[in-house]
């Protein structure tokens, strides 16, 4: 969701509680039970007998060599711009995903402002290379085989749309329509990180200037968008993916690995419904999410006849007292 909400609706939103995460809400109730023999299934996250996180090693080894296999045999010049400098968390994301990063230039120590110049220049130079984030968002638009290369030859660019991190420091809005025009110049692909929306110009609005104006030039581009500052919900990581594709026919195809991604998570949801989940909480101290998911990584060699009883017991439970639940 890329368009904004107005001031007076915003007021609204900054004025009313926002409804708990449900998983995390499930892992506060954890925490807050004293009964020894709890059992957390809402968090999804292998652990071992002592209750700690545990990754196996194989899940390690695979993960490396995957990426390496993507990267370095298929598109071996993949390549990533940051703003030099930018939060720090973004080189610790492309490193992780062993795609090289480069910077571009942004802020000028000595006159504590943008380095627009040095921006430009960097923005019009950078030579093009087989991009595999190229190639992954020539999906997004309706290409002939001809064009197809030209996709795959474009350059990424991560920009904050306001509130820059770490210092705060924003283009104009003059400044941004010529920045997007040698985007279009160049067939830079745009992908904004916009974390601190409001937090600029104190209007959540006026905000989002530089999104619109690359909108208006006719850019495709991704947005991936938190709310955890401005709604104050940090512990939660709210926040949302958005991307903008040329056709009705990508955006299906988009959606599709979308809600193929999120399947994952809801597909085996127990049949006896919310009502279970209650009693397996307050008969046996077993936490889950309400719709019924259960995170396997929760059960242990020490917990699990423990876990299997219980299960047995409250299905065994009548319908009565189920519903005096």
């Amino acid at each position: 969701m890329l368009r904004c909400i107005n001031g007076r609706i915003a007021r609204r939103f900054l004025s009313t509680s926002s409804p708990k995460d449900p998983i995390v809400s499930v892992n506060e109730a954890f925490l807050a039970d004293p009964f020894p023999h709890k059992i957390n299934l809402g968090i999804g996250t292998y652990r071992g007998d002592d209750g700690k996180p545990f990754v196996p090693q194989s899940v390690r080894d695979a993960e490396t060599k995957i990426q390496r296999c993507k990267l370095e045999h298929f598109y071996p010049d993949s390549q990533m711009y940051l703003p030099d400098p930018t939060w720090s968390n973004h080189h610790n994301i492309w490193r992780q995903a062993e795609i090289p990063v480069k910077t571009f230039h942004y802020y000028h120590p000595d006159t504590k402002g943008l380095d627009f110049a040095a921006l430009l220049n960097d923005v019009k130079n950078r030579q093009y290379a087989l991009s595999f984030i190229g190639c992954f968002l020539s999906c997004l638009s309706d290409k002939s085989n001809t064009l197809y290369y030209h996709e795959c030859t474009r350059l990424f660019f991560l920009l904050h749309p306001c509130a820059h991190n770490p210092t705060g420091v924003d283009p104009s809005e003059e400044k941004w329509r010529e920045i997007s025009l040698q985007f279009k110049a160049k067939n830079h692909f745009p992908f904004f990180d916009m974390a601190y929306q409001g937090f600029s110009s104190g209007d959540l609005d006026k905000d989002v200037i530089a999104l619109r104006i690359f909108l208006e030039d006719g850019h495709l581009i991704g947005c991936a968008q938190s709310f955890a500052k401005n709604m104050g919900l940090s512990e939660h990581k709210a926040g949302c993916l958005s991307v903008l594709c040329q056709s009705i026919k990508r955006v299906a195809a988009l959606k599709s690995q979308l809600q193929l991604m999120s399947h994952a998570m809801y597909s085996s949801i127990p049949f006896q419904g919310i009502s279970l989940v209650k009693q397996l909480e307050k008969l046996f101290h077993i936490y889950m999410t309400p719709d019924g998911r259960m995170s396997m990584s929760g059960v242990t060699s020490s917990n699990v006849d423990y876990l299997a009883n219980a299960i047995h017991q409250v299905t065994r439970i009548d319908e009565e007292a189920l519903r005096s639940c």
